[in-house]
């Protein structure tokens, strides 16, 4: 009988055996974790965050704003806005799931979400607006697209707003 003992020797420590075509994929030198967020650069204001604070997630106030808003067409992109009582803008981003695979609509939601960070300082007034898209697309949207069709919907709404 062989004797083999419970805990493996101090000498003996776990060496990992590199694929033979190497470990392109794996970062080199500084071992930080994946998971680890990148910090924000500096040169970010926090002007041109989407924070908490202005998403439009209340069911009944996005009801009221389908309800009594005003509607408005950027394309393939439809728009419901309403004055607002709060002190800034709040928006809400709804893709239906007709338009196309996830990927295809959390991308849509990503080019309005980012439009929306970039073009909201621009709003002189408060508003709750409505994003969303019911049917999908004739062609793919791009996002110079939507940050065209965002300018244009919020220059709008400042002429209304001031005549």
């Amino acid at each position: 009988e062989t004797y083999f003992p419970a805990k493996q020797p101090a000498t003996q420590e776990k060496t990992r055996v590199p694929c033979p075509h190497g470990d392109s994929w794996r970062p080199q030198g500084n071992k930080t974790s994946t998971r680890q967020r990148q910090k924000t650069p500096q040169c970010m204001s926090l002007q041109n965050t989407f924070p908490k604070a202005v998403r439009l997630n209340h069911g009944p106030t996005i009801q009221e704003v389908f309800e009594q808003g005003v509607y408005q067409s950027l394309g393939p992109i439809g728009v419901k806005y309403k004055m607002a009582e709060a002190e800034s803008s709040r928006f809400s981003i709804s893709v239906k799931k007709k338009v196309g695979n996830a990927p295809c609509r959390n991308q849509i939601k990503r080019f309005i979400r980012e439009a929306v960070r970039q073009e909201r300082s621009r709003l002189n007034h408060a508003y709750d607006i409505c994003f969303f898209i019911t049917n999908p697309p004739k062609r793919n949207l791009e996002s110079a697209y939507v940050l065209r069709q965002v300018r244009r919907l919020f220059n709008n709404l400042n002429h209304k707003a001031s005549g």
